[in-house]
């Protein structure tokens, strides 16, 4: 089995809400700009209905803001998990190459 991502990085506006003890309505405000500090991050997968935003991202712009009250621990996993998801991809990607492109990719960022 290969693991393809980190799923807990992909959050839902709801998702959010939930995972804040906020209403859905001021989190879709603090996006929308409606309400809140503004500059919310932008989704990193977005939809017609159900958008999905990195909670990474988003946990470090409601500290930065004072929004949410987060512990370290969860601030670090929340990034552990952006970063292993990056990684993932990036691997994923990285075999979809021939041979060549692939050495030519690793001498560029060596």
């Amino acid at each position: 089995m290969e693991p393809l991502g980190v799923t807990e990085d992909y959050v839902s506006l709801t998702e959010i809400a939930e995972r804040t003890n906020r209403t859905l309505s001021a989190v879709d405000h603090w996006a929308t700009g409606r309400r809140g500090p503004g500059d919310f991050p932008a989704p990193r997968v977005p939809r017609p209905r159900v958008s999905l935003y990195s909670w990474a991202e988003v946990t470090m712009w409601l500290v930065a803001n004072g929004l949410a009250a987060m512990s370290p621990a969860d601030i670090e996993i929340a990034r552990i998990c952006e970063v292993a998801d990056a990684m993932l991809r990036a691997r994923r990607l990285q075999n979809r190459l021939d041979e060549a492109d692939r050495e030519a990719l690793n001498l560029a960022v060596a």
